[in-house]
């Protein structure tokens, strides 16, 4: 789900611990809330890449050949 194992293991102790302040809670969960934006950012630009890889493939290989297949997958090309 996107959390690493360290992330779960830091989790699981601030559960165990009653230590855990609501402050370091709160920070942790707007860090991992940024995170997560950023990834939903790079799929969708993701996305939009392949779906224009299929418009491409669509039109024939004239349009196909503006495409380079990686530079697709690359969340900073725009094709």
């Amino acid at each position: 789900l996107g959390f690493t194992l360290k992330e779960i293991k830091e989790l699981l102790e601030m559960n165990q611990k009653s230590k855990a302040t609501c402050s370091t809670v709160q920070s942790r969960a707007q860090d991992k809330i940024r995170e997560i934006n950023q990834k939903i950012e790079d799929l969708k630009q993701i996305k939009k890449s392949l779906q224009d890889l299929c418009l491409a493939c669509e039109l024939g290989s004239a349009e196909m050949k503006q495409y380079r297949v990686m530079d697709c997958f690359d969340v900073n090309c725009k094709c």
